[in-house]
């Protein structure tokens, strides 16, 4: 026969039926070792954003000080500013009315100048330090604030100026410097 289980004979089944469960013994290790890494990682994270909150609290306060000095000397030049004018005014009174050399009358004006660029200097520091306080704090609220209280002063002060200014070539910067800043 072309048949093999005709051939055999085999007349009789087998039947199965049953319930499988397989159970990993080494799933329980990957479990503990599982959450003890995350509890690793969360401190590790944890660890870092305290490293971060101690550096920035540090760069606030290193801003606060360099913030307390840009605005010590930017006071300083203030007082040079004056003087050197002063000197200026009286070293040309001296010098039109010829009791004066022009080397002494050059060095005033030298003077003059000098205290002018530091004083433009101290202001320019007192606004790095602003903006790196800003940075530090995360709050430009604060560089803003300063900025139009700033922009009021110059405002005020060029409404109520003189025709001329008492310092030279410091009232030039200052108009100009609100000139620019008024187009924007």
């Amino acid at each position: 026969s072309t048949n093999y289980l005709k051939g055999v004979g085999i007349d009789r089944g087998n039947y199965l039926l049953g319930v499988s469960l397989t159970w990993n013994v080494t799933n329980l290790f990957r479990f503990n070792t599982k959450i003890k890494e995350q509890q690793f990682v969360t401190q590790s994270l944890q660890h870092s954003f305290d490293a971060q909150q101690k550096e920035l609290k540090t760069l606030s306060h290193q801003a606060n000080e360099q913030l307390k000095n840009a605005y010590l000397n930017f006071d300083e030049t203030k007082i040079q500013l004056d003087a050197a004018a002063l000197a200026h005014k009286q070293q040309t009174a001296l010098y039109q009315n010829g009791l004066t050399t022009l080397v002494d009358f050059t060095q005033a004006l030298y003077s003059l100048n000098r205290a002018e660029i530091d004083y433009e200097i101290a202001q320019n520091n007192v606004w790095q330090a602003l903006l790196l306080l800003a940075s530090a704090q995360g709050d430009i609220q604060v560089l803003t604030h300063k900025f139009i209280k700033k922009f009021q002063y110059e405002y005020d002060k060029i409404c109520t100026a003189k025709t001329h200014s008492n310092y030279g070539f410091g009232a030039g910067i200052t108009i100009f410097w609100f000139q620019s800043n008024q187009r924007n």
